[in-house]
């Protein structure tokens, strides 16, 4: 589960939809660093906090 900024950063509707020609296809991998140690469940949301660079 993604938190809303990053759902509209990576989603569209061809992407939804399964068609490889959307040009956000392939955008939901992304790299991540802790900020605070701590344990991490299923379902708990990933939060876009700053603009991609």
């Amino acid at each position: 589960m993604y938190g809303q900024g990053i759902g509209r950063e990576i989603y569209d509707r061809q992407v939804k939809s399964g068609d490889p020609r959307s040009p956000k296809w392939g955008l939901s991998g992304f790299y991540a660093a802790v900020l605070e140690g701590g344990r991490i469940r299923p379902r708990d949301p990933i939060i876009l906090i700053g603009e991609p660079t």
